[in-house]
């Protein structure tokens, strides 16, 4: 509704200015982003140290927003398993399931892609064995 989209630029306005004074709203500026404009929704949840990352979680996934700001999301509440499976169903990026895995170097995730890999014959699997010789 308009009132909604009229609210969501109140609160980007004061979130340029000073991002303390609406700090209280973050949580709900996520969904607004998420709404009203996609693109300032990653770097939102990267600036904002007031937003509750498992409503936003929830938000989002509501919202089937499942894309590099989820990602971010799992990232950083440490379910890092759920946010390789998006990089690989949702996003379908193996470059970047590749640096996902290589930043966190954690046997599980590397299972999880190899794993993948195996039932996608073709480019993921040559760029693993690319990688593991090198």
């Amino acid at each position: 509704s308009n009132f909604f989209f009229e609210f969501y630029k109140y609160l980007d306005a004061i979130f340029d200015k000073n991002p303390n004074i609406s700090k209280e709203f973050h949580t709900l500026q996520v969904v607004l982003y998420a709404e009203y404009q996609r693109d300032k929704l990653l770097k939102f949840l990267q600036t904002s140290q007031y937003i509750s990352l498992t409503q936003a979680q929830k938000d989002l996934q509501e919202q089937r927003v499942l894309g590099p700001e989820i990602v971010y999301i799992l990232e950083r509440t440490g379910q890092l398993e759920k946010a390789l499976e998006v990089i690989l169903r949702s996003i379908n990026d193996v470059n970047q399931a590749i640096e996902f895995c290589k930043r966190h170097n954690d046997e599980e995730l590397w299972e999880i892609l190899i794993r993948y890999s195996l039932n996608k014959p073709g480019l993921l699997f040559y760029k693993l064995i690319h990688l593991l010789i090198n």
